[in-house]
């Protein structure tokens, strides 16, 4: 099993930090908590813990933090645009 902090900063759309565990989620959790503080200012930064069972799968799943051009600012712009069309 791997766990993953990952601080993302959602206006740049980048990692800002990234940490890895295997096999033991407590120290894990610990480090979330640990850069939730260092990063509560930054109201763009999100701090998050992924688990799953192999790296592999947690790219696939959480594509945003780790693979930088899966949702760039670009992309989230026309996601933007395509939805306010829709509405309107």
């Amino acid at each position: 099993m791997i766990d993953v902090v990952v601080a993302y900063d959602r206006s740049t759309a980048s990692v800002v930090g990234q940490v890895e565990f295997h096999d033991d989620p407590i120290p894990a959790f610990a480090k979330r908590l640990e850069l939730e503080r260092a990063y509560r200012k930054q109201r763009d930064v999100e701090v998050v813990l992924v688990s799953a069972r192999t790296f592999e799968d947690l790219k696939k799943s959480h594509a945003r933090y780790f693979n930088p051009t899966s949702i760039g600012p670009d992309t989230l712009k026309r996601f933007s645009e395509r939805l306010l069309n829709r509405a309107s």
